[in-house]
C-alpha cells in the first residue's frame, strides 16, 4: 500500500509539474513580470528608480510666474522652428518637467502641474514624472484637453501666458477660438521672454555647427530651380514673400546639412523668399560666410541687385527685424505657415497675412527621381548592416548566458551601430536605437539606460528600432525576435502586426486618398482578435533628413494641413502590439508610393500602391502561417525573393545562411501540413500532463 501512494505520489507530482509548466507558458509574456511604476496614491509615492525630481525647478517657475503676475504657464515639447526634436537648449518642457519624450504639453499653475502625453509614452511618462505632476493621457476617451483643464484650474478673467517664439500658429488659434467660449473669460498672455530659461541654470546654448553641402549627385535638384518652382507658387497664392522656418525645410531648399541637432542633419536657420531677393539667416554665419566652399554654393550676393539667383547671407539674430521690415515694405501677402510661431505671427499685420502650408513641404515629401533612387540604395546597404548583426546577436544570446555585462540592450544597440558605421556614405544615427528587451520593449519610445538595462536572453521577445542617416537617403526599420521557444501568444501577436502590415503593404488606392482613409486596413487583424496599438501607422521620412516628416501619414483622425498620398512620397508602415509589463511587438517596413497597374480605370484616377524599400526578413519561427491568407503568403514570398535578390548577394557567408534561413518559399496549400506540429503549448503540454498521470497510473495497476 505504501509503495502504491508513493507511485501515485510520484504521478501526481509529475502530472502537476507538467502543467504548471504550461501555465508558465501560457503566462510568459502575458503580465508576469512587474514593472516599477510609479504611485502616487499613497502617503509614500513609489517611484521607479527612473524618475527625474522637478521639485525644485517648479518652484523657481513659480517664482518667475508670481514676480510675472503669471497664474498659468503653458510650456510647449517645440523650439522656435516648431521641430520635434531639437537641441538641448530648446527642452524646456523636459527640463522642468523630467519627462524626455518628443511630443508633449505641461502647463504649470501656481498650485497644480499637468503633462499630456500621446499613446507612444504612457509607459515612459510613469517611469519618468515625480508626483509633482498629473499626468494626462491624450489619446484617451473624455480626456481634458489642456485648455479645458486650465479653465477649470484658474478663477474669472485670468491671464494664460506663453513663450510667443514656441507656440505654434495653430496652437494659438485654437487657444484663442476655445477661450472665446470660455465663461470664465480667460485671455492669452504673450511674454516676450520664456521663463524656464530663466530659472535654467546652466542651460547650453544654441548650437551654430559648421556647415555641409549636400551634392547635387544626391540632393537631384539644385536650390536654384527649388527657387523658381518656389516663386511660381508664390505667384499663384499672389505672395510678396515667403517666411521658410523649419530647419528641415532651410536644410533641403539650399542643399546643405547640418548637426546642430543630434541625429537630425539640420542648422538653425530661417528664410526669406520675395519676388527679388532670397535670405538665409544662420546661427553658424561666422563659420560659414568667409568659407569660398558655400560662397560658391549658394552664389552669395556682393550686392542686392544682382540678376542672377544669389542668396543673402545674414545673422540668426537679425531675422526678426528683417520679417517686420519685410511685413511693412511689401505690398502683397506674407506667406506663412501654421507651424510658424506666434512671433512671426504677430509682426505681420492680418491684412498681409497668408496662413497656408508651406510649398516646399509637399515639394521635399515628394522625391525626385535622384533621391527616390537614394533612398533604395541606402535601404539595402542599411538591410547589410542589420542582417549582419541580427546573425552576430543570434549566436551571442546563448554565449552571454543572461549576463548582462556580456549582452544587453545597451551592448547591443552599441554593436549595431558599429556594423552600421562600415556602410558607404553613413552619416550616423537616425534616432537613438530602440532596443527593448522583455517589459521594455512595450515601451513604445524606449531608450535604455543604466537603471533599465536588461540582458538579452532567450526568454522573452526582442524589439529593435533602428535607423541611420546616409547621404542619400534615412533609413528607419523595426523587427522583433525571439531567441529561444515563443509562447502561442508571442506568435499570435507577432502574426497579427504582421498580418495588419502585409495587407497595408499590398493595398491599391486611387487619387486623393489621405493616410488616414486606409490606417484601418493595418489595424484590423489586431483589433479582431481584440489587440490593438496607440500610435499612428506610419509617418513620412526624410531624404537625408528628419526621420518623421510630413506632410502625409498614416494615422485615423482628422489633422489640419495633412497631403493625400502621392507617388514618390516614402512612409513607414509600422503597426505594433505593446502588453504592459511583458513585451512588444512592431514590425516597420518603410515603403514608396508608386503607380500601380489595375485590370480597369475608373474616371481619371491614378491607381497607387505601395512598393517595399525596407528589405529585411521577418521572423519565421514567430509567424502562425495558419492565420495568412494565401494572398499574404504570396506577397511573403514575393518581399523574400526581393530580399534573396537585392540583399543576399552582398553578405558574409554567415549572413546568407541566416538569411535563406527566413526567405525558404511557404506553400499555401501545404500551410497545415507544415504548422500540424506547431499546436500551441497549452494543448501540447496539457496532452502530456494527462499521458504521465495515465501512463503512472497504469504502472502502478
Amino acid at each position: 500500500m505504501q509503495v502504491y501512494m508513493s507511485y501515485m505520489g510520484l504521478c501526481l507530482v509529475l502530472g502537476l509539474m507538467v502543467l504548471a509548466s504550461t501555465v508558465d507558458a501560457q503566462a510568459n509574456g502575458r503580465n508576469v513580470i512587474p514593472r516599477d511604476q510609479r504611485d502616487c496614491t499613497g502617503v509614500r509615492p513609489r517611484l521607479a528608480p527612473t524618475t527625474i525630481q522637478t521639485t525644485q525647478q517648479l518652484v523657481a517657475l513659480r517664482a518667475q510666474m508670481e514676480l510675472n503676475r503669471v497664474p498659468a504657464y503653458i510650456i510647449p515639447s517645440e523650439d522656435a522652428h516648431m521641430s520635434e526634436y531639437t537641441a538641448e537648449h530648446g527642452k524646456r518642457r523636459q527640463f522642468i518637467s523630467g519627462f524626455s519624450g518628443s511630443a508633449g504639453l505641461a502647463v504649470v499653475t501656481m498650485f497644480k502641474a499637468a503633462l499630456w502625453v500621446d499613446g507612444r509614452y504612457y509607459l515612459q511618462v510613469e517611469q519618468q514624472v515625480d508626483c509633482n505632476w498629473e499626468v494626462i493621457r491624450a489619446d484617451d476617451i473624455g480626456t481634458l484637453t489642456p485648455f479645458e483643464w486650465i479653465e477649470n484650474e484658474l478663477l474669472y478673467g485670468y491671464p494664460v501666458a506663453f513663450d510667443a517664439k514656441t507656440m505654434s500658429i495653430q496652437m494659438l488659434q485654437e487657444a484663442e477660438l476655445f477661450f472665446r467660449k470660455s465663461s470664465k473669460q480667460l485671455r492669452l498672455q504673450r511674454l516676450q521672454t520664456n521663463l524656464v530659461d530663466r530659472v535654467w541654470r546652466n542651460q547650453p546654448p544654441l548650437p551654430n555647427n559648421m556647415l555641409m553641402i549636400h551634392e547635387l549627385r544626391y540632393a537631384g535638384k539644385t536650390w536654384q530651380n527649388k527657387v523658381m518652382e518656389i516663386r511660381r507658387k508664390m505667384q499663384e497664392k499672389d505672395a510678396s514673400a515667403l517666411i521658410v522656418s523649419a530647419l528641415d525645410e532651410v536644410a533641403w531648399l539650399f542643399n546643405l546639412r547640418g548637426t546642430d541637432v543630434p541625429f537630425n542633419p539640420v542648422f538653425f536657420s530661417y528664410a526669406i523668399i520675395t519676388g527679388n531677393s532670397i535670405r538665409l539667416y544662420l546661427n553658424a554665419i561666422n563659420e560659414t560666410q568667409n568659407d569660398r566652399r558655400f560662397q560658391q554654393h549658394l552664389n552669395q550676393c556682393l550686392s542686392p541687385y544682382e540678376s542672377v539667383p544669389c542668396v543673402e547671407v545674414k545673422s540668426y539674430n537679425a531675422f526678426y527685424e528683417d520679417v517686420l521690415l519685410v511685413a511693412s515694405l511689401n505690398s502683397g501677402k506674407i506667406w506663412i505657415t501654421q507651424h510658424a510661431n506666434v512671433f512671426i505671427y504677430d509682426v505681420i499685420t492680418e491684412i498681409k497675412r497668408l496662413i497656408e502650408p508651406s510649398p516646399i513641404l509637399l515639394m521635399k515629401a515628394v522625391k525626385n527621381p535622384t533621391e527616390q533612387m537614394g533612398m533604395r540604395n541606402s535601404h539595402i546597404r542599411d538591410a547589410v548592416a542589420l542582417i549582419e548583426f541580427v546573425t552576430w546577436l543570434e549566436k551571442e544570446v546563448p554565449r552571454a548566458k543572461g549576463d548582462a555585462r556580456r549582452l544587453s540592450e545597451i551592448s547591443a544597440a552599441t554593436k549595431l551601430k558599429q556594423f552600421r558605421s562600415q556602410q558607404q556614405g553613413i552619416q550616423g544615427l537616425s534616432f537613438p536605437t530602440i532596443s527593448g528587451f522583455g517589459p521594455n520593449g512595450a515601451v513604445i519610445h524606449y531608450t535604455a539606460n543604466e537603471q533599465t538595462n536588461a540582458a538579452i536572453t532567450n526568454r522573452n521577445m526582442y524589439l529593435l528600432d533602428s535607423g541611420g542617416q546616409y547621404l542619400d537617403g534615412t533609413t528607419d526599420v523595426t523587427r522583433t525576435f525571439h531567441f529561444g521557444n515563443p509562447t502561442a501568444f508571442h506568435k499570435e501577436a507577432y502574426t497579427r502586426v504582421l498580418m495588419g502590415s502585409i495587407d497595408l503593404a499590398k493595398l491599391t488606392f486611387r487619387t486623393g486618398i489621405y493616410g488616414r482613409d486606409i490606417d484601418v486596413v493595418a489595424r484590423a487583424p489586431l483589433w479582431e482578435g481584440g489587440l490593438g496599438y496607440k500610435h499612428g501607422t506610419g509617418h513620412g521620412i526624410g531624404h537625408y533628413l528628419l526621420v518623421h516628416e510630413g506632410p502625409a501619414r498614416i494615422r485615423y483622425g482628422f489633422r489640419p494641413n495633412e497631403e493625400p498620398l502621392q507617388p514618390g512620397m516614402f512612409l513607414s508602415d509600422e503597426p505594433g502590439y505593446y502588453e504592459p509589463n511583458s513585451f512588444g511587438v512592431r514590425l516597420e517596413t518603410i515603403v514608396m508610393v508608386v503607380n500601380k497597374r489595375t485590370q480597369h480605370q475608373f474616371s481619371n484616377w491614378t491607381f497607387m500602391g505601395f512598393e517595399p524599400i525596407t528589405l529585411v526578413p521577418f521572423e519565421p519561427k514567430l509567424i502562425n502561417y495558419n492565420m495568412l491568407s494565401i494572398e499574404q503568403i504570396e506577397w511573403l514570398n514575393e518581399y523574400n525573393k526581393q530580399i534573396e535578390q537585392k540583399v543576399l548577394p552582398k553578405l558574409s557567408a554567415e549572413a546568407k545562411r541566416w538569411v535563406r534561413v527566413r526567405t525558404k518559399p511557404i506553400n499555401a496549400q501545404q500551410i497545415h501540413r507544415l504548422n500540424a506540429g506547431n499546436t500551441a503549448p497549452s494543448i501540447n503540454m496539457g496532452i502530456m500532463a494527462l499521458a504521465a498521470l495515465f501512463l503512472c497510473s497504469f504502472l502502478v495497476l
